[in-house]
């Protein structure tokens, strides 16, 4: 049985990257359009590229071990972004726009992370929730 479909994997907070490819393409797509603000965005495109820039970044980290969800998160957002960014320019997109585009998904990823280590934090205690009720 692989890590992927161990029992280990699903009850902890470890993931293998090459699963979290699809949250990071996801930050990509989303800023897409914002990154053409000259309206020249075509879903076509984006749809061409974030499936190529998934299949990449996944080959990538084919036989990468499981990590802790947020080192497999980082190592899924770096393979994501070098195939994105090999890919746009592959398709002749000019560097100042693969820039734009990388910085917004950048903050899209880091959005990503900063929910992930919210949910992965200690729960509230009822003190604390006192705390905050009283502020």
């Amino acid at each position: 049985m692989t890590a992927r479909g161990s029992y280990k994997n699903r009850t902890t907070r470890f993931a293998e990257p090459a699963v979290l490819v699809p949250v990071v393409v996801g930050a990509w797509s989303r800023v897409w359009d914002v990154a053409w603000a000259d309206g020249r965005s075509s879903a076509r495109m984006r749809e061409l590229v974030s499936v190529l820039a998934a299949a990449d970044a996944a080959d990538a980290l084919e036989d990468a071990e499981a990590l802790p969800v947020l080192l497999a998160l980082d190592a899924a957002w770096e393979e994501v972004k070098a195939a994105f960014t090999d890919r746009l320019a592959a398709f002749g997109d000019f560097p100042a726009r693969i820039r734009i585009i990388t910085a917004l998904a950048h903050t899209e990823y880091l959005d990503i992370v900063s929910e992930a280590i919210r949910r992965m934090g200690p729960l509230p205690t009822p003190e604390d929730e006192k705390d905050e009720a009283d502020a």
